[in-house]
């Protein structure tokens, strides 16, 4: 399953650096889902094609699992076979105006009906990496793991003005998907625009 890790996360040292074939030790995932409903499925997970719900040709999953953990008001882990994965909504919006004392305007997120623990749920969503921190730092349950990197390529987008951050950039629509057999943090990442890393993860047994 592909799932997106900024080259910032490699060029800090957050992720070691890393080729087709090598293991990345310990990397929690958080799928970003769009949906979320019940489902009387068997666990598993399948990736769907053509454009994303958000209009991207990006990669996109339906995901089908047991959940073990929920945190109002919209975080949940839910077990796919072996491994688990932090589920969390995507933002719908952003605020229409700026915080009064000037700090970025606030993310719209969308109202979630959590689940009970152990109902099996199916959601559609993106995948990318957690930061160590996270469980830590935000009560999350550590869902970290190893896996096997199974391929390898960098997602470049442009850059355009941020609805959030004013004066900011953030990235906009995907330029081109280039395999890579290795990564080459500094040379992956152009100022120019804006470069992540797809990482084919396998779940290491």
């Amino acid at each position: 399953m592909w799932v997106y890790v900024p080259v910032w996360e490699v060029q800090t040292g957050e992720v070691e650096q890393l080729a087709v074939g090598d293991t990345v030790e310990r990397l929690g995932v958080r799928a970003t889902f769009w949906s979320l409903e019940p489902t009387d499925e068997r666990e598993g997970f399948a990736a769907r094609p053509g454009v994303a719900p958000s209009g991207e040709r990006s990669p996109h999953y339906r995901l089908i699992g047991t959940v073990l953990w929920t945190c109002e008001p919209h975080s949940l882990v839910i077990r796919i076979g072996t491994f688990s994965l932090l589920a969390e909504p995507r933002a719908v919006g952003v605020a229409e105006s700026a915080q009064p004392d000037g700090s970025p305007r606030e993310l719209l997120m969308p109202e979630v009906r959590l689940p009970d623990v152990g109902q099996r749920v199916a959601l559609i969503a993106s995948l990318s990496s957690m930061l160590p921190y996270e469980p830590d730092a935000y009560g999350y349950p550590d869902v970290s793991r190893d896996w096997t990197v199974a391929g390898l390529k960098v997602e470049h987008r442009e850059l355009v003005p941020s609805p959030v951050y004013p004066g900011g950039s953030e990235p906009g629509r995907i330029l081109r998907v280039v395999p890579i057999p290795r990564m080459l943090r500094w040379a992956d990442a152009p100022r120019e625009g804006h470069a992540s890393y797809l990482l084919d993860l396998v779940p290491t047994r």
